[in-house]
C-alpha cells in the first residue's frame, strides 16, 4: 500500500478545482493511492489500512489503466463489476465477523450503485444492508437502524421487490433487536424471516433460525432452545460434536452459506 501527499503531487487523473475527499470519512483529503492514483484519504493513517485491507487491494489494478477518480467514472459496466466484487467482498468479510473490514467494501457498494442506478432505487438496499450488518458487528447500532429504515422506504417504493430482501431485513431487524435486548422484537423478525418464505425445514433460513434459537435461550425458555437446536442438526445433516461451540458455530456458518447461496440464484 502506497500513498502520495497531494502537497507534493497532482496527478492528472485529478480536474482542477476537484474537490478531494477520503474515501472513509468524506473529510479532505491530503493522501491518494499511488498505484491507481483514484482513491483519496485523509491524514489518518487508519482509514488507509482499513479501506485496503477491507476492499482497495481487491480492485486497486483495476484502476491502474484508466487513472480515473471512482466517483468520476461513467463505463456502466465496470461499475457493476465493482459493485459485484464490492458485494461479494463485504459478504466474505461479514460471514466470517471482520465487521470492521466489510465496511469500506460496503460503503463503496452503496456508492457505485448509487452512480449505476441513482438515489432511491431498490438496488441500494442491497448495499444499505451490508452496510447495516457491518453496523450492527460494530455496536453502531443507531446509524443500523437508519440504514434499515432507508431499506424499508426503499421497499415501500417498490414493492415488487424481490422475496430475498424482504428476508434479508427481517434478519438484520431480528440482530438489530437482539443486540439491543429487545428479545421479544428479535424473535418476531426472526421468525418472520424464517416462516414466511421456507419455513424451519429449509437449509436456506437455518441461519435466521439458529439466531432466533440463540434468542429463546437468552430467554431461558430451554425446552424450545433444545428442540430447535435439534431441528437445525436435522435441516443441515450435522453429526454430534464433542466441541458444542464449534458445532454450533458451524450449524451456524452453513445457514448463512445456505441463505447466500440461495439470494445469488434469484438476485
Amino acid at each position: 500500500m502506497k500513498t502520495v501527499d497531494f502537497l507534493n503531487s497532482t496527478p492528472l487523473a485529478f480536474p482542477k478545482g476537484m474537490k478531494k475527499v477520503c474515501e472513509l470519512c468524506q473529510s479532505p483529503a491530503c493522501l491518494q493511492c499511488a498505484m491507481c492514483t483514484a482513491f483519496c484519504y485523509c491524514g489518518h493513517a487508519e482509514h488507509q489500512r482499513a479501506d485496503w485491507v477491507g476492499i482497495h487491494e481487491r480492485i486497486c489494478k483495476l484502476f491502474v489503466p484508466i487513472r480515473t477518480p471512482a466517483h468520476l467514472l461513467i463505463n456502466t459496466d465496470f461499475n457493476l463489476m465493482v459493485i459485484e466484487i464490492c458485494t461479494l467482498v463485504a459478504q466474505s468479510k461479514l460471514f466470517e465477523g471482520k465487521h470492521q473490514e466489510a465496511w469500506p467494501a460496503a460503503l463503496l457498494c452503496l456508492r457505485y450503485t448509487e452512480d449505476v442506478h441513482g438515489p432511491q432505487s431498490v438496488h441500494q438496499a442491497h448495499a444499505f444492508l451490508l452496510l447495516a450488518e457491518a453496523n450492527i458487528g460494530l455496536g453502531n447500532l443507531a446509524l443500523a437502524a437508519e440504514l434499515l429504515s432507508q431499506v424499508e422506504w426503499v421497499l415501500l417504493e417498490t414493492p415488487e421487490c424481490r422475496n430475498s430482501l424482504l428476508q434479508r431485513l427481517n434478519g438484520n431487524f431480528g440482530c438489530l433487536h437482539a443486540a439491543t435486548g429487545n428479545l421479544e422484537d428479535a424473535r418476531f423478525y426472526f421468525a418472520n424471516d424464517v416462516n414466511i418464505f421456507f419455513g424451519v425445514n429449509s437449509t436456506f433460513t437455518a441461519g435466521s433460525l439458529f439466531l432466533m434459537v440463540d434468542v429463546f435461550a437468552k430467554m431461558k425458555k430451554t425446552v424450545i432452545t433444545r428442540s430447535l437446536y435439534q431441528e437445525i442438526r436435522s435441516v443441515l445433516n450435522i453429526e454430534y460434536d464433542e466441541d458444542y461451540k464449534l458445532h454450533l458455530k458451524k450449524r451456524h456458518v452453513w445457514g448463512i452459506l445456505a441463505m447466500n447461496f440461495h439470494r445469488r440464484l434469484i438476485l
